[in-house]
């Protein structure tokens, strides 16, 4: 049976039109419901297919531009894993004697400055500090241009606490502040784990553009899901594996999601999260007079 109501393209030539015209049609020029039998459909259809005209389709050359895109690093740190990851569990151990049904605090050593700054004393953090610091370095100076020959390691400043996430935690959505990049290495990560999660900056001019509001895989992006496509994407999943670095722009917004039933399977996911920032010297800065501002009250925003 030829379906009902088709009603015959605006387009195609007269000799097309023509063959449709000879068909049975009712007062409105739709196709009636006419018997075949199977043989004669069969032979109809391919007649019409065999005049209809080829689609002119001639779009422009051209080369895709991805513009104001975000600099974004990952990579991996050749550093002893298994024996950080005692260090941490034993730091937030400590956290956890102070605050522990405190599940925004718990879990971290960011608040606790005596539990946070004794990994500075820790051998391994010695090198962490090291890469952290020239990984820095080279980003800025390769990505940003900023002039780099003046500055020292003890120039940079590196602000690293631990995270232990269990089955109860996660993180709502943030940037950080007084920063220039931030990033997080990986101790612990298996596969399941809770991915981190970055919103677009651009996320309000793409209400119009976006049109797949699905996860998107991308060829050569391993463990990397996006939410729409190329150059329109509103957010980025990233589920890192143990020894894992990332690096971004401070100013990025990102969260870690809950997971469900990590409690009852015994979860656990390891990181140092930190912030990093350098030295700069000022010009122009001795005009007028001098005068001390340490009469000012301090900001309860900045405690000290």
């Amino acid at each position: 049976m030829r379906p009902k109501g088709i009603m015959p393209p605006q387009n195609v030539s007269n000799n097309v039109q023509s063959t449709f015209n000879e068909t049975n049609t009712d007062e409105k020029g739709y196709l009636a419901p006419t018997e075949f039998d199977e043989s004669d459909d069969l032979e109809a259809a391919k007649r019409v297919e065999n005049q209809l005209p080829s689609i002119d389709f001639r779009p422009a050359d051209g080369e895709i531009i991805p513009v104001f895109a975000t600099p974004f690093l990952r990579g991996h740190f050749n550093l002893p894993h298994d024996h950080i990851a005692v260090d941490c569990r034993r730091l937030v151990s400590k956290v956890k004697e102070r605050a522990e049904h405190d599940l925004g605090r718990n879990y971290t050593t960011y608040f606790d400055e005596d539990v946070r700054t004794e990994t500075h004393n820790l051998e391994w953090f010695k090198d962490f500090s090291d890469i952290c610091k020239d990984t820095y370095i080279s980003y800025i100076q390769n990505m940003l241009n900023i002039p780099v020959s003046h500055l020292s390691r003890n120039d940079i400043h590196l602000f690293a606490w631990v995270n232990v996430y269990t089955g109860e935690h996660h993180h709502e959505t943030h940037n950080h502040t007084n920063c220039k990049m931030s990033g997080t290495y990986y101790v612990k990560a298996v596969e399941g784990s809770q991915p981190i999660k970055f919103t677009s900056p651009s996320i309000m001019a793409l209400s119009g553009q976006q049109q797949v509001d699905r996860l998107v895989k991308r060829d050569g992006m391993n463990n990397i899901d996006f939410n729409g496509t190329n150059g329109t994407e509103s957010e980025m999943n990233v589920y890192p594996n143990t020894g894992d670095f990332l690096l971004w722009p401070s100013y990025l917004q990102h969260a870690v999601p809950s997971i469900r039933n990590g409690i009852e399977t015994g979860y656990e996911r390891i990181s140092i999260s930190f912030n990093l920032w350098h030295k700069t010297d000022l010009d122009n800065n001795t005009t007028g007079r001098d005068m001390s501002y340490n009469f000012l009250q301090e900001d309860i925003n900045h405690g000290k």
